[in-house]
């Protein structure tokens, strides 16, 4: 029968496995066995494969052959050996009442000698031997009628002590391999099929091989050594161990192989202690405390992620039986050498290494040390450079000075180490802190992204993220796959022409927050006009198909047959299989969103139709990079070829949901399965609930405004796009800081994210081209991106950097500790009455298996920064000092040193276009990063208000400084000439930054800012002028009537310090003759004359009368009195 092969294994072989029918059966004949009889099978993994920690193995019961056939199959297909119970009768040893054969293997024997080694015995010729594909011969010698299982035992036992065989064959119910079955090794590498190589018919009498086989003598046991330490302390076990599992319980292992080691260090424990207990040997040292010393030494620690772990590995490695690593002979070795070092007078033990800073008193053998000098010896030890052996002879001299156990003073010297270790990460965890305080403060505004609209999308994102309320970060997550699966196949971004380097629009993101704060509610405000257009379409395709049907009921014979209808047209699907979403996408080019509610449904889905062993990993990334998709299967009709993908993906999950999945690469993510994906970590408030709260409207507007535009972007050309050269500058210098974080990155999760991200800067820079020419009424946008947009792109990719430095920082084992800090910050935040360790413990997960001792230690480092402070034995929130990871500085900082200034980015950037280049305008390359610092303590001041009183109302015309913040309020105001980057505001002579001193003394780069004077075209509109009493003043409707608008206090403009008030500058009104300023649009450039000015969703803009422009773009809106991306400048 034929064997599909494991999918995970190392190597396919060339001929398909098949399971050897007659092998199997005359392994069985010559038992014995006859037709109807049950034979016992059991499977088991490969002792060295991963997979058999805690894997209890497989058993069955089968009465014929094709039963037989069938069970071994399927657990051969899984890399399972198989084996059965050689006597029968059962599965346990209380079940066999009868046994049919003696039998020995020898596994550390070539396998010549082991065919012949029953000659060199005096044995009889075995009745039957199998080779089993590996390094065994397995030889039986059949009795010719059974016999009883107490004769069996004796029988057995002596045998293999005479052929010093596999003396764990002893049990009446004991296995061996089947015939005709496939030897697997670790992760299903395949080693060769057990097969007979001798089958002699020959069968023996019990009395015969009774004869023939001596019974054992007792074995003397070894009398316990004499010495008085021997007699106090005994043997430490640790000594009779192999060098390896010493070593690894030093040391401990690395992800990716703790298991595996982890049973081997166990087998090697169980066995030699059992093997000394049976010999009468003392010995100290617990064999569970070495194990679980192992546990606590490997990187991360086995059991940090599941506390059952190690017990799982114990268990299994008992269960097993286990043999000692070394020889016996080698073992007593070991003893001796220890009893001759433990009786030796102290002066005559000579050290073996000379430079040792520890100095044997000469009556060392009478004196003890102090606690205090026993840890100064053993951190001189720790400080010293020494081999193993050096080191544990110093040890076990250290252990008669200070009158303590050796089994003691190495569990000391372990501890030690580890107390060092955990201090030095704690320092490197303090560094990291500052980084990850930044990337909590990272935010998206929508009115940063959305402009081309005049602001009237981002206002409606803004108030209904409030009104929910969650973060709009939350809402920007959802709406970039959303809105990029209407852009699809049919816009390309060609980033470099030379090497083929394009780009489309595809977008794989995750809202991750705890349960109850509204992930679902949030996405399905986005989703929803889509499902709209999925129901719309849907009706549509219902219709024709019943009139086709009508048709074609009344088709006489000879009438010309009405044309089926067109597939049904598809915006979004759920939870399908691959072949379902390229069958969909191939009927729908454009392409479609692929959405899950759970997030997790992604990874478990992968193969679930396939037993785990198709090929979805790899056909995943394929959708990721949009490339080619095609699917080939035998019926040529059923073929699906895509010369170009886009599927977009989106979804949420819990925090504890997301760090499973990861832990099963131990965070590495070394196939950038998670590196596909831009998590969004920002908190969503409380969700309150108001029921006394009008309706405003906000939500049904936002739910016109988003079917409007996926429809807009479904209509867009099939049209290949270019950057300018000023994008083209921007790009690359923020590709090259990419490969400089990538170079510096010591987490290898952040190290598959980086090259990712790269995608995502030119997919990014082209969601917003096309989606803001389309908020703008263009059908048709220019074909060249701007370094504008490319500056926002930059701004988006700083956030999803934030994200994934705090995702791993909070949930993987190689940041623990920062991690760690992280949440006793902000449970502290939440703790104004203050808190203790206990608390910290009971509260936070991660905590609970931390000694509160180190937990004390992570409480001071807060302390020290000043982020948390302590009185007493409680702790309670403090300020952050200013200086910690310069506060209001960088969004996001990097992990090399600093960030580069504008002369160093042009300076790395070198020659774009064939000439030396330098950025022609500032204001194109970077985002003010300080009104985003601004924005977000705005942003949570109106958090903590609506937690506080359970609503925040929405007034709709009037920007109070309880509203929403307004367009002009929170647009993104990339630097004017005069606001250049922080490096090229203070200069000296030499062009170097000016320098500050920090906390320890040492001199710092600071950015120093300078008063900024307002611009010609940052003028506020007319009917905003305030009068002595600061009134409302009118503003002119469509109908030439007043209306009323707030007059602009100073508080309202204290989000942004770009937007400033001019009473001597020229003010927008109607009739005002104004150029547009839009990059990256047709009407860029273009003349026209105010013809409207109003109010509206809290913003004000005015209507412009274009000429010279395309009569679908004549008429146009523009917030007044914009920002960078977007302005009108009246025309003197």
């Amino acid at each position: 029968m034929f064997i599909p092969y494991p999918p995970t294994a190392a190597f396919t072989p060339d001929k398909n496995l098949t399971i050897d029918r007659s092998q199997a059966l005359a392994h069985l004949t010559a038992l014995g066995y006859k037709q109807g009889d049950t034979v016992y099978l059991r499977s088991f993994y490969p002792s060295s494969d991963p997979r058999k920690i805690g894997d209890k193995g497989r058993s069955a019961e089968v009465r014929n052959l094709k039963q037989l056939i069938r069970t071994a199959t399927a657990w051969q297909s899984d890399g399972r050996g198989v084996h059965f119970v050689i006597n029968g009768g059962g599965q346990a040893d209380k079940d066999v009442t009868a046994c049919r054969a003696i039998f020995y293997e020898h596994d550390n024997l070539d396998k010549e000698l082991q065919k012949q080694l029953w000659r060199s015995l005096n044995l009889p010729e075995p009745s039957l031997q199998i080779d089993t594909g590996n390094k065994s011969i397995h030889s039986y010698w059949i009795f010719d009628s059974l016999i009883d299982t107490q004769q069996w035992k004796q029988l057995q036992s002596d045998l293999l002590e005479l052929a010093d065989g596999d003396r764990s064959l002893k049990n009446p119910s004991r296995v061996m391999r089947l015939a005709g079955c496939w030897h697997f090794g670790a992760n299903n590498v395949l080693n060769g099929q057990t097969q007979i190589i001798l089958n002699t018919g020959k069968r023996y009498s019990y009395d015969s091989l009774r004869e023939i086989i001596p019974t054992a003598p007792p074995k003397a046991k070894v009398a316990k050594p004499v010495s008085l330490s021997d007699l106090q302390h005994g043997c430490p076990l640790y000594l009779c161990l192999s060098k390896e599992n010493r070593r690894l319980i030093d040391g401990g292992a690395y992800s990716g192989e703790r298991n595996t080691k982890a049973y081997a260090v166990a087998c090697d424990l169980i066995g030699t202690a059992a093997w000394l207990d049976a010999q009468g040997y003392h010995y100290c040292d617990n064999p569970r405390d070495l194990f679980d010393d192992y546990c606590s030494k490997c990187s991360p620690p086995l059991g940090s992620d599941d506390a059952n772990e190690p017990d799982m590995v114990w268990k299994s490695a008992a269960g097993d039986n286990p043999q000692p690593a070394l020889s016996e002979d080698y073992i007593i070795e070991c003893i001796k050498a220890w009893q001759r070092r433990e009786t030796m007078p102290s002066n005559e033990r000579v050290s073996i290494n000379n430079s040792s800073n520890v100095i044997p008193h000469p009556t060392v053998s009478k004196q003890t040390l102090t606690s205090s000098e026993l840890l100064t010896e053993i951190d001189s030890l720790i400080a010293g450079s020494y081999k193993q052996s050096e080191l544990e002879v110093q040890l076990l001299e250290l252990s008669t000075r200070a009158g303590y156990s050796s089994g003691s003073v190495f569990k000391l010297y372990k501890s030690r180490s580890e107390e060092k270790e955990q201090s030095v990460d704690r320092e490197l965890a303090g560094r990291q802190l500052p980084t990850l305080l930044e990337a909590q403060k990272a935010q998206l505004s929508p009115s940063q992204l959305l402009w081309g609209d005049g602001g009237k999308l981002a206002f409606l994102l803004e108030a209904v993220a409030q009104a929910m309320p969650v973060t709009p970060e939350t809402l920007l997550t959802t709406l970039f796959p959303v809105a990029g699966s209407r852009i699809g196949t049919s816009s390309k971004l060609v980033i470099n022409p030379r090497q083929g380097y394009t780009v489309t629009s595809i977008f794989w993101t995750c809202v991750v927050a705890p349960t109850g704060r509204l992930k679902t509610p949030a996405q399905t405000i986005i989703i929803n006009p889509l499902n709209t257009l999925e129901t719309q379409e849907y009706n549509n395709w219902k219709q024709a198909l019943e009139d086709y049907k009508q048709e074609l009921k009344y088709c006489k014979k000879g009438d010309v047959l009405p044309d089926e209808p067109s597939p049904r047209k598809r915006f979004i699907v759920q939870g399908s299989t691959i072949e379902a979403r390229m069958k969909i996408h191939g009927e729908n080019r454009r392409g479609i969103l692929y959405w899950r509610d759970e997030w997790a449904g992604y990874i478990t889905g992968l193969n679930k139709y396939r037993a785990g062993k198709g090929d979805d990993s790899q056909l995943d990334l394929s959708e990721f990079n949009g490339g080619a998709l095609f699917k080939d299967v035998v019926d040529s009709e059923k073929c699906i070829y895509l010369e170009r993908s886009a599927i977009s993906r989106t979804g949420n999950t819990q925090p504890e949901i997301l760090k499973q999945f990861q832990q099963r690469q131990d965070f590495a993510d070394h196939a950038g399965e998670f590196a596909r994906w831009l998590f969004c970590l920002k908190e969503n408030p409380l969700a309150y609930i108001n029921l006394f709260r009008d309706d405003d409207g906000v939500g049904e507007q936002l739910d016109n405004e988003l079917l409007e535009l996926y429809q807009a972007l479904g209509r867009l050309p099939e049209r290949d796009y270019f950057l300018t050269n000023d994008a083209k500058k921007i790009y690359q210098a923020y590709q090259h800081q990419l490969m400089n974080w990538l170079e510096a990155e010591e987490h290898p999760g952040l190290k598959a994210t980086y090259p990712k991200l790269q995608t995502y800067l030119g997919r990014f820079a082209l969601w917003l081209h096309l989606v803001n020419a389309v908020l703008a009424g263009e059908t048709t946008p220019v074909q060249f991106i701007e370094g504008q947009t490319m500056a926002v792109a930059c701004h988006i990719i700083d956030f999803y950097v934030a994200q994934a430095r705090l995702l791993y920082a909070l949930n993987s084992d190689q940041h623990s500790l920062a991690g760690n800090l992280l949440k006793i910050k902000d449970f502290a935040a939440r703790r104004e009455d203050g808190f203790t360790v206990s608390e910290l413990k009971r509260n936070i997960n991660a905590l609970k298996k931390i000694p509160t001792a180190d937990i004390e230690q992570d409480c001071q480092l807060l302390c020290d920064m000043g982020i948390i402070s302590r009185i007493s034995k409680k702790y309670y929130p403090g300020n952050i000092r200013k200086n910690v990871g310069g506060v209001g500085g960088e969004l996001v900082l990097s992990p090399i040193s600093e960030k580069p200034t504008r002369k160093e980015l042009e300076r790395k950037v070198g020659d774009v276009g064939g000439s030396a280049t330098t950025f022609s305008d500032a204001k194109s390359t970077l985002i003010d990063i300080n009104l985003d610092t601004l924005k977000s303590s705005n942003r949570e001041n109106h958090h903590q208000q609506h937690q506080q009183n359970g609503e925040k109302l929405i007034e709709q015309g009037l920007a109070t400084t309880n509203s929403p913040p307004t367009h002009h309020q929170l647009s993104p105001t990339p630097p004017t000439d005069h606001q250049q980057i922080e490096a090229e505001q203070k200069v000296d002579s030499d062009n170097q930054l000016s320098l500050t001193t920090s906390n320890d003394g040492q001199q710092l780069p600071t950015h120093q800012h300078s008063p900024i004077p307002p611009t010609e075209h940052q003028q506020i509109e007319a009917e905003q002028m305030v009068d002595s009493d600061n009134q409302l003043s009118p503003t002119i409707s469509n109908d030439d009537q007043q209306l009323p608008t707030h007059q602009p206090s100073t508080n309202d403009h204290q989000h942004s310090p770009t937007t400033q008030e001019s009473e001597t500058s020229p003010t927008i009104t109607k009739g005002s003759r104004v150029r547009v300023h839009f990059p990256g649009s047709k009407r860029h450039g273009c003349e026209g004359v105010v013809i409207v000015v109003k109010k509206e969703h809290g913003l004000s803009t005015a209507i412009v009368l274009l000429e010279n422009v395309e009569s679908n773009l004549k008429k146009w809106t523009c917030p007044i009195p914009g920002h960078e991306m977007m302005r009108l400048d009246i025309i003197s």
